[in-house]
């Protein structure tokens, strides 16, 4: 934890994926005295569990956080009574708007997959699909 504060105390933001690392940061930050801000970028769009609302609101309450969806934007301006200032939309999905006009490149790929490649992501079955399907994929 020591030497991830060190870490921490070298940049201007840090910028914390999923609910686990943010509450971990907090707490290395509180621990050993870092002030650089967090910002919070919760990839989740599903509600939280009553622990989870409690560490978060009462414990480690986000200054600064990123939501996926505006449901979830709603749902953490009223529970942890964040500002419209400190709370940000970053859509996992881009629409293009009907008046804008996309030119799109020549297509070599028919499925993306953007992510980690781990094995709890299942990495394997997009692959093996691709290939029942006779789609050409991009990992």
């Amino acid at each position: 934890m020591y030497e991830c504060s060190k870490i921490l105390k070298s940049y201007d933001l840090i910028h914390c994926h999923f609910k686990h690392v943010y509450v971990y940061i907090r707490l290395v930050s509180l621990i050993f005295n870092v002030e650089t801000p967090i910002l919070f970028h919760n990839h989740s769009s599903k509600k939280l569990n009553i622990s989870s609302i409690f560490i978060l609101k009462y414990i480690f309450k986000p200054r600064f956080l990123i939501c996926v969806d505006n449901e979830s934007m709603k749902f953490y301006k009223e529970q942890f009574n964040l500002q419209n200032e400190n709370l940000f939309l970053l859509e996992n999905i881009i629409i293009p708007s009907s008046n804008q006009s996309v030119n799109l490149p020549q297509k070599d790929f028919d499925i993306v997959l953007v992510g980690n490649i781990k094995q709890n992501k299942n990495n394997i079955f997009a692959v093996d699909l691709a290939e029942k399907l006779k789609k050409n994929i991009l990992l």
